[in-house]
């Protein structure tokens, strides 16, 4: 048997064993062979070629769904008898994977479909605003602020990588015109911040000594804070705080609420779970000569929607795009189910009209979301698969792993880097590039066609999002006025309270307050995400008459620590 015949015969069984059709082991046996003239050029070339030679067969028959893949996972798919359907899909050209992929992320972000979803989010916001447990959950904050309230707040911001404490100072708005809600203003200050690393020795405290840790920081903040002397709390009258915390809470009134498991491989909660955080946090403070009193709590999303109410009178939503995503909304109490609210005083309910509410809006959209394949795989995948649909489709989190899966499936079928990758990029990118470059070296330069295609797909995948975004944006919005104008009614003629919701329901310019890294700083998210959610709007007027509105997505920077000192403000006023 010659040289060649022997090569020939291993290079089959090899990919034969990879999953190959027998056809295109032959294939990729002579384009590989130096005896052939198609070694020069490169696999991607090779596929295309092949592929233009196929367009008699019907396209329309190639799957857009789940289907095998020759990548040695399946006995199956190492038959020999392939059909010759999933041939051509494997040889296709990259154009064409492209325009599919294409269509699978973007046929679902035309006005008309995204009107759809929107009115299948509010039917699922509906529902979870009466009998949901972990979504539409109403705060203890009833008011927003009149943009009036004054005074120095001390603000703590405690996420999952940092601590951030700070002296803020409100001025109120009674040198501006109210009419004047755009530009951005002096009103809020940080007089004084720290930021502390929550690194891995915090992370590993234990109980009480996580929160002395804290302690231990704002004691540290207000030494360097010559506007506030240590001394300015006492038994009497202590210092008030207020805090943004990041992580679950069973909130029991304004300013306390008993500690769940924080996650995030913190172990503070470690003997003091279901305590008050109230009292654990005096008591901590206590233990650092510091007599302060923790008056208000909230999330990141209340505090969004609080600090840019300051100075943006018609801001009605904080929406957080970053690693997740959530939003925080101001609706009819009556819209919220009764037993959500636990025990609240008869004055509480006496003076509320509207509430805000945690929807955890990255819940919804199971069953109403249009999925591609790249999405059926991330979820199957996912610990809590269908947990957070929409957060899965959206956050920075997911949308680097959406790239991933797509890319893999058009290097597999596709021809793109030649089609070749190392099959360790499926399943650990924990490594850095120097180790990977090091492990696992590569003899095929990417091309300009290569990096096109990434960012290509790249783009589909955040246009998708932002187009989501822009629809759960809308649902809230149209469903938010629907609402007001509904509980209205419920109120008698005179109460200020119909008035209130009166006003709500025919509100001409609603403003939607905004932070995360994703929406702040990809290129073009924001204007794409503002350009549809204009078009859902406009298209929501029904008559020719009807006063035309508006929904404005506005930045709020620094709003953890500007939305705690303002519920602080708003309680004290």
């Amino acid at each position: 048997m010659t040289a060649l015949h022997k090569d020939f015969i291993n290079a089959i069984l090899r990919s034969l064993r990879r999953g190959k059709s027998l056809l295109h082991a032959i294939l990729r046996f002579f384009h590989k062979s130096p005896s052939t003239s198609a070694s020069q050029k490169p696999m991607a070339q090779t596929t295309t070629t092949i592929a233009k030679e196929s367009k008699s067969a019907d396209v329309s028959l190639i799957p857009t769904q789940k289907s095998p893949r020759p990548d040695g996972a399946s006995s199956s798919s190492t038959a020999v008898g392939e059909s010759q359907l999933e041939y051509v899909k494997s040889l296709r050209n990259l154009d064409d994977f492209l325009c599919e992929a294409e269509a699978l992320f973007l046929n679902h972000t035309n006005e008309k479909e995204l009107l759809a979803l929107a009115e299948g989010f509010k039917e699922q916001f509906m529902s979870a605003l009466e009998m949901g447990k972990i979504s539409m959950l109403p705060s203890y904050s009833y008011r927003l602020p009149s943009g009036s309230e004054s005074g120095r707040y001390l603000a703590a911001d405690m996420g999952g990588s940092n601590l951030r404490v700070a002296l803020i100072e409100l001025s109120g708005r009674s040198n501006r015109n109210p009419a004047d809600d755009t530009e951005s203003t002096k009103d809020a200050k940080i007089v004084v911040m720290k930021n502390f690393r929550v690194d891995d020795n915090v992370r590993g405290l234990v109980g009480m000594s996580f929160f002395e840790w804290m302690a231990g920081r704002i004691s540290e903040t207000l030494e360097s804070s010559p506007q506030i002397s240590m001394d300015s709390g006492s038994t009497s009258s202590p210092l008030p705080l207020s805090l943004a915390w990041s992580f679950p809470i069973d909130q029991t009134s304004l300013g306390s609420g008993r500690l769940l498991d924080m996650g995030k491989g913190l172990k503070a909660v470690e003997g003091l779970l279901g305590q008050d955080i109230g009292h654990v946090i005096k008591t901590a403070c206590a233990s650092q000569g510091l007599c302060i009193e923790l008056r208000a709590i909230l999330n990141d999303s209340t505090a969004c929607l609080l600090s840019q109410s300051y100075t943006h009178l018609s801001t009605r939503m904080g929406l957080i795009l970053g690693t997740g995503t959530n939003i925080a909304a101001f609706l009819p109490v009556g819209a919220v189910g009764k037993h959500k609210f636990g025990n609240r005083s008869s004055s509480w309910w006496d003076a509320a009209a509207q509430v805000v509410v945690n929807t955890e809006v990255s819940t919804v959209g199971k069953g109403v979301l249009p999925m591609t394949r790249w999405d059926d795989e991330l979820n199957a995948a996912h610990d809590k698969p269908d947990f957070q649909p929409l957060e899965m489709m959206v956050s920075g989190m997911y949308l680097g792993e959406i790239c991933r899966r797509v890319i893999i499936d058009a290097v597999e079928n596709a021809g793109l880097f030649g089609g070749e990758l190392p099959h360790d990029i499926s399943e650990d990118l924990s490594q850095s590039i120097s180790m990977w470059k090091t492990q696992h070296p590569s003899t095929y330069q990417p091309t300009t066609s290569d990096i096109q295609a990434i960012r290509t797909i790249a783009s589909f995948v955040v246009r998708r999002s932002s187009a989501l975004v822009a629809a759960s944006v809308y649902a809230l919005w149209d469903l938010r006025t629907m609402l007001s104008r509904q509980h209205a009614a419920s109120f008698p003629e005179g109460d200020p309270r119909r008035q209130e919701l009166e006003c709500e329901a025919a509100l001409g310019e609603t403003s939607v307050a905004f932070n995360g890294s994703v929406i702040e700083k990809y290129p073009q998210y924001l204007e794409n995400c503002s350009a549809v959610l204009n078009r859902l709007v406009a298209a929501s007027r029904t008559r020719a008459d009807e006063p035309a509105k508006s929904v404005t997505l506005v930045m709020a920077r620094e709003s953890s620590l500007f939305g705690a000192a303002i519920a602080l403000a708003c309680e004290e006023h």
